[in-house]
């Protein structure tokens, strides 16, 4: 937390998945990013009126065991946008998901296959608690 209307989360995650030995030796791991990370930042308004952004990222993956470049998922950032309002019971909520429409893949498989990510995608909530 910055202050009382603002707050800053950060959250990361490195690892070195490798095969141990064999021909293999000190090769990554398929599908696995090394890196993951997200930030977020919100700013509250006595939390009737909320606003908060996420930057996400995930680092780059191979899709075979050999570790092959020419193969390997590329390294992505998506941002993401959302927003909540409340009046009493009721709330109001909306949220972007892939703020700025980024083209990615996700992961893909050593025969050639790719699936690509979300696009711009908006979402909207109206919650009444009784």
């Amino acid at each position: 937390m910055i202050n009382e209307k603002f707050s800053l989360n950060w959250n990361a995650a490195l690892s070195h998945n490798y095969f141990n030995g064999g021909t293999l030796n000190n090769k990554y791991l398929p599908k696995q990013p090394n890196q993951l990370s997200n930030l977020s930042i919100e700013y509250c308004s006595q939390c009737v009126f909320s606003i908060h952004s996420t930057i996400k990222y995930v680092g780059k993956q191979y899709v075979d065991n050999a570790n092959i470049e020419a193969n390997a998922v590329d390294s992505y950032y998506l941002i993401n946008l959302g927003i909540n309002y409340a009046m009493g019971s009721l709330t109001l909520s909306g949220k972007i998901n892939n703020l700025l429409d980024a083209l990615y893949i996700t992961h893909g498989e050593n025969w050639g296959a790719y699936w690509p990510g979300a696009t711009r995608s908006l979402y909207m909530e109206m919650k009444y608690q009784f």
